[in-house]
């Protein structure tokens, strides 16, 4: 059954100060949609609202044409699931353990993981290439094994929504390549409708079928990235010149990328 998400005329913020309105876009399974935007536009601050941790100003969030607010099973947890920036936590769990907190959100008051918990976490970390670090502490391995780590941790919790924060934010070129590899594969070969914010245009160039563009509180364009994503839009967004190049893939394939113009 397709899956269906969409966000209608959404406005959001904190109290009464609103930093975005009439936010919309419509996504179904298979979805990647990138959201580009400069410093303090107010991208995290949306992925809140969407994630239920800032109650909306205005619009709708729907899931399969229903209200989310109005106790629809998306509203469970387990349907929507979110990977934060890498980050370093104070204490020194495995990276199983670590993966394993993802399934919290099925596991009943003061219940404790299950074979199938156990089992989940073990299919997730192999199918990410990860079984090998598994009973390594978290704090000790690289940053882009802690991201793949947190995406681990997300599956697990079997959503049908990612929300991504920067997946590939201050990861080395190939770790990029990696993490951009391993969400369109969560998109395209799971089915997952994926949301990732992103301070490179060649993101959504490259894994995203969907591009959301924020300039402002009010100035927003959404669309298929191949025709969101152009040379006036990013230098607007970015207010500096950019141009789109035309170039061969790896595969032999037509493909875009950014270039800044100084």
């Amino acid at each position: 059954m397709e899956l269906k998400f969409d966000v209608q005329d959404l406005s959001c913020g904190y109290r009464d100060a609103v930093v975005l309105e009439d936010i919309s876009f419509s996504l179904i399974d298979g979805d990647v949609l990138c959201i580009l935007g400069p410093n303090g536009v107010g991208k995290t601050t949306l992925f809140k609202t969407i994630l239920g941790l800032l109650p909306r100003l205005g619009g709708k969030i729907l899931c399969d044409d229903q209200v989310i607010d109005d106790g629809h099973e998306c509203t469970n947890k387990s349907w929507i699931a979110y990977v934060p920036q890498a980050h370093r936590p104070a204490f020194a769990f495995t990276v199983f353990d670590i993966v394993l907190m993802g399934r919290t959100s099925h596991l009943k008051a003061f219940a404790t993981p299950s074979d199938k918990d156990r089992a989940i976490t073990r299919d997730v970390l192999s199918e990410l290439g990860l079984m090998d670090l598994a009973e390594r502490p978290y704090t000790q391995i690289s940053g882009g094994e802690r991201q793949l780590v947190l995406i681990a941790r997300a599956l697990v919790q079997q959503p049908q929504i990612l929300v991504m924060d920067e997946p590939a934010a201050s990861l080395d070129f190939g770790n990029q390549a990696t993490m951009l590899q391993h969400v369109r594969n969560l998109a395209y070969k799971k089915g997952l409708v994926v949301l990732m914010t992103s301070h490179n245009p060649d993101h959504a160039i490259l894994v995203a079928n969907k591009t959301l563009l924020i300039e402002g509180r009010a100035k927003t364009l959404f669309g298929d990235t191949n025709q969101v994503v152009s040379d006036s839009t990013l230098s607007s967004l970015y207010h500096t010149p950019i141009r789109i190049l035309e170039g061969m893939s790896c595969q032999d394939q037509k493909q875009r990328s950014c270039c800044l113009c100084l």
